[in-house]
């Protein structure tokens, strides 16, 4: 098959993930895959190619007014059976359907926007960017979805659910695996707490930081937090003295996460809103016991094999869960174990893989159909 996938590729998040593994899986299952982003710089890659934009943020992108008519050249050249497109990163979305449907090619648009069914700041910003990027998905052959309170909350917005599917994100469960880290045994710590992603307002961690200071935990327990975003300057200045505490910043080397990863015994992720945390299920596949908020799919996933928060409870729930997660060294090791087993059981990269196939061929046949 030849699948044209539209997403991201910098700067680091989420999406740069899922798009990478989406890319990666599908190349080493034998199908032939073209990956295009926005991106300043000529591109160096076979099957790979930058279009031109004028702004961007890490969460936004505006391309340039050719942009579209450079696509849909490039589109037309590769001549793919199935277009696989990340929402939401630029106006360019919104004209994809109509460009797909020119081409004749089908078009599955995975919506990456996290949402949570309490209200908050972080969910009303997400409640409107569901509304505003409805009727474009309405458009859509398929829409890829991680819970099912994003396929009700698309529904209700006018998406037919019948062209919604819920396809859970996974991960390489060979490579991301159990196994000794370095970074563990350099800091000497006894027990990592670890956290992985954006340092923006909505992942809390900030309440992380007041939680390690305040919860009773086992001596020489260390606090990693890996990543960079628009508060991160500031809470570091904020919580310069919590002793115990690593600011690793951004880490593009996939080994060196995994490294820290496999030396966390506890992944920590208070989120107000997520879709489905592909770092999540990164550290749990090495063996971390998860910490969670019962957002998007992040509940679902961890029910069972760690602490499940409540985001409107913070300051409540966090500190008692981290002293309960690290309080029995032996329900420690069954969760850890539990989490691993988890992932491979339910979030693998493979099982991820061919539920896309599937998504792709229904799309494929509905265009075919019409």
């Amino acid at each position: 098959m030849r699948i044209a996938v539209i997403g991201k590729k910098f700067p680091f998040c989420g999406i740069v993930t899922y798009c990478r593994e989406l890319v990666r899986t599908m190349r080493a299952r034998g199908h032939e895959v073209a990956f295009f982003y926005l991106h300043e710089e000529e591109v160096h890659f076979e099957r790979e190619e930058g279009l031109p934009y004028l702004f961007k943020t890490h969460m936004y992108t505006i391309p340039m007014p050719d942009t579209r008519a450079r696509l849909a050249d490039s589109l037309r050249a590769f001549a793919p059976d199935v277009v696989h497109a990340s929402f939401a990163l630029s106006p360019l979305d919104f004209a994809l359907p109509e460009v797909c449907r020119e081409l004749g090619v089908p078009l599955v648009a995975t919506f990456h926007v996290a949402l949570d069914h309490r209200p908050s700041l972080p969910n009303h910003v997400s409640g409107f960017v569901y509304r505003m990027y409805a009727s474009t998905l309405a458009k859509c052959g398929r829409v890829i979805i991680f819970s099912e309170l994003q396929r009700a909350k698309l529904a209700r917005l006018g998406v037919p659910a019948g062209r919604i599917d819920v396809v859970p994100n996974g991960v390489d469960v060979q490579r991301w695996s159990p196994g000794p880290s370095r970074f563990k045994a350099a800091i000497g710590a006894t027990h990592v707490v670890g956290y992985m992603g954006r340092l923006d307002p909505e992942k809390n961690v900030g309440a992380l930081l007041e939680a390690f200071t305040q919860a009773s935990l086992p001596p020489n327990t260390h606090l990693a937090i890996v990543g960079d975003g628009v508060l991160g300057a500031r809470l570091r200045r904020k919580h310069a003295d919590v002793p115990n505490v690593h600011w690793l910043g951004f880490i593009q080397d996939e080994d060196e996460r995994r490294d820290i990863l496999r030396g966390c015994d506890v992944f920590a992720l208070p989120s107000s809103v997520e879709g489905l945390s592909i770092a999540l299920l990164e550290g749990m596949a090495c063996g971390a016991a998860p910490l969670a908020t019962d957002v998007g799919a992040d509940g679902e996933v961890i029910q069972g094999v760690g602490r499940v928060i409540d985001p409107t409870r913070l300051p409540e729930e966090l500190a008692p869960a981290l002293t309960a997660l690290l309080a029995d060294p032996d329900e420690l090791a069954r969760l850890r174990e539990a989490s691993r087993r988890r992932v491979v059981t339910r979030y693998s990269a493979q099982q991820n893989a061919s539920a896309l196939l599937e998504v792709y061929a229904a799309a494929g046949r509905a265009v075919a159909a019409s």
